[in-house]
């Protein structure tokens, strides 16, 4: 297993449509943080979720473009949560 190299194995994703503190599960890896398949781009080896200290609560992303309302939805995680495995739904 390998860091997921969209979010650098924290499972977590922020972008433009996320708020200071807000982050959305991450789509490629589904928040486990591990991809399987070895990326081609700074691979490194997954040990565990890697922890975020600018993340407060994680929700399930809205969308992934922009002019169709990306960003996050419902009531989300705290971070604490997400990180002890707990998802958003």
């Amino acid at each position: 297993m390998w860091n997921c190299s969209s979010c650098g194995g924290t499972g977590v994703y922020t972008g433009l449509c996320e708020g200071p503190g807000q982050g959305v599960v991450c789509k490629t890896c589904k928040g486990s943080g591990a991809i399987e398949n070895k990326p081609s781009y700074k691979p490194k080896e997954f040990t565990g979720l890697v922890r975020r200290s600018d993340i407060e609560r994680v929700y399930v992303g809205n969308g992934t473009l922009i002019f169709f309302g990306a960003g996050p939805k419902g009531a989300g995680v705290s971070y604490e949560e997400f990180f002890n495995g707990k998802m958003p739904s």
